[in-house]
């Protein structure tokens, strides 16, 4: 869950696209709010903070399906 404009090279950038690093999200989420949280975690990061982060999808909702095993 590391965001491409965290990358230090082109080459880091286009492996941060792999599916190991992506979780599917509306694009209003990914433009909106995701945005404003990567930066300002860049931003504190960047001002010499120490910082950690844990972040994954949430699957909540009345309209999930699950595959039967």
């Amino acid at each position: 869950m590391a965001p491409s404009a965290d990358m230090p090279d082109q080459q880091s950038q286009a492996e941060s696209f792999s599916l190991a690093n992506m979780s599917p999200q509306r694009h209003a989420n990914n433009a909106g709010i995701w945005e404003e949280l990567e930066n300002g975690v860049r931003h504190l990061a960047l001002s010499g903070h120490d910082v950690y982060v844990v972040s994954g999808p949430l699957f909540a909702g009345a309209r999930l399906k699950r595959i039967k095993k």
